[in-house]
C-alpha cells in the first residue's frame, strides 16, 4: 500500500489500471474535446507515470508496465501481495505459534491425566 496518497488518488488509480487491463494494457488520455476525465483521473495518471506504472508509448496513449502490473496487484488484493512477498517469514511464524500452541497443549493434556 502506497503511504502519503489520499483515499480519492488511490481509488482513481485502481480505476485506471483496471480499465487499463481490461483494454489488453492500454490507458487513452481524452483529447480536450472529450469532457469524460475529471481532474483527479488526470492527477491519477500523473502519479502512476511518476511511479512508473504506466509509461506514454505515443502522445495520448499510456501502455501499463510491469510495475504496473504489480501495483495493481498490491491494490486490488493487499493481502496476498504481502503474503507472497513475505511467505517465508510468514510460514516460520505459523509453524512457531502451531508448535506453541501444540506443547501448551500437551502439557495441560499430560498434567490433567498424571
Amino acid at each position: 500500500m502506497s503511504i502519503g496518497i489520499s483515499k480519492e488518488l488511490k481509488e482513481d488509480c485502481k480505476t485506471l489500471i483496471r480499465d487499463g487491463l481490461r483494454h489488453e494494457g492500454l490507458i487513452r488520455e481524452p483529447v480536450r474535446a472529450d469532457l469524460q476525465w475529471s481532474n483527479p483521473q488526470r492527477t491519477a495518471l500523473g502519479f502512476l507515470t511518476y511511479k512508473g506504472a504506466v509509461e506514454e508509448i505515443e502522445t495520448g496513449y499510456y501502455r501499463i508496465t510491469a510495475v504496473g502490473r504489480e501495483y495493481a496487484d498490491e491494490l486490488f488484493a493487499p493481502r496476498w501481495y504481502w503474503f507472497r512477498r513475505n511467505w517465508f517469514p510468514a510460514t516460520v511464524a505459523a509453524i512457531a505459534s502451531v508448535s506453541s500452541i501444540g506443547g501448551i497443549v500437551v502439557n495441560v493434556v499430560f498434567r490433567a491425566t498424571g
